[in-house]
């Protein structure tokens, strides 16, 4: 997920200096920096690279497990849906 795409998003929708700072503040936060690790740690090694932020791309990614995590993901796929169903005009309907 680029961090740019999905503030901008968010500065779209939402014009209140404090919720966008607050919004700005969790998004672009580095998880990797200091982090607090729980559990065994000799498991990390197992985690493979594609599941983990310590090898995401700079300005890239977000910290699974976290609410704002998953609220800022449908954010930013909802303008993929919204693109698919308006631009593509591809409907899905329910089997």
């Amino acid at each position: 997920m680029n961090k740019e795409i999905l503030f901008s998003l968010i500065q779209k929708k939402c014009k209140d200096e404090k919720a966008l700072w607050l919004a700005e503040l969790l998004i672009f936060h580095d998880g990797t920096n200091n982090p607090v690790m729980r559990g065994d740690g000799r498991l990390a090694p197992r985690i493979p690279p594609h599941k983990t932020l310590f090898h995401a791309p700079k300005g890239k990614g977000l910290p699974i497990g976290n609410l704002n995590s998953q609220f800022f993901a449908n954010v930013y796929l909802n303008a993929l849906d919204q693109f698919v169903k308006h631009t593509l005009r591809i409907l899905i309907l329910n089997p």
